[in-house]
């Protein structure tokens, strides 16, 4: 197998994996934290996060919400937002939630994590 194959083949495993961010502070019906779901960043989504970043570091942790952030319902995983959220971000929503969150997402899980789960 080439170095090529080897690299596609590792980032084909880890992008296939959900992380999950549990939000404490959001609480669902039953009173339970909210869990988020997202998978790694590709290099093309990294491109696009530093130059919102560049812009408005604030900006780029919403950016990295709208754009990995999903909901699970059974089997199935769900976009929540999409770009016309980000007002609601800005305006709506608790700063520092979204600030933890975003970084989070930005973060991921170190792979010693993912040999973990």
């Amino acid at each position: 197998m080439s170095i090529k194959d080897i690299a596609v083949q590792q980032f084909a495993t880890i992008s296939k994996k959900w992380q999950q961010i549990t939000v404490e502070k959001w609480k669902d019906k039953d009173n339970k934290p909210i869990i988020l779901y997202f998978k790694p960043f590709t290099l093309a989504e990294k491109e696009q996060l530093y130059k919102r970043y560049q812009k408005s570091e604030f900006k780029a942790m919403v950016y990295a919400i709208i754009i990995k952030a999903h909901e699970k319902n059974g089997d199935e995983y769900k976009k929540i937002w999409d770009q016309f959220d980000e007002p609601d971000f800005m305006t709506r929503y608790d700063s520092d939630i979204i600030l933890e969150v975003g970084s989070k997402i930005v973060e991921g899980t170190s792979p010693e994590e993912f040999e973990k789960k």
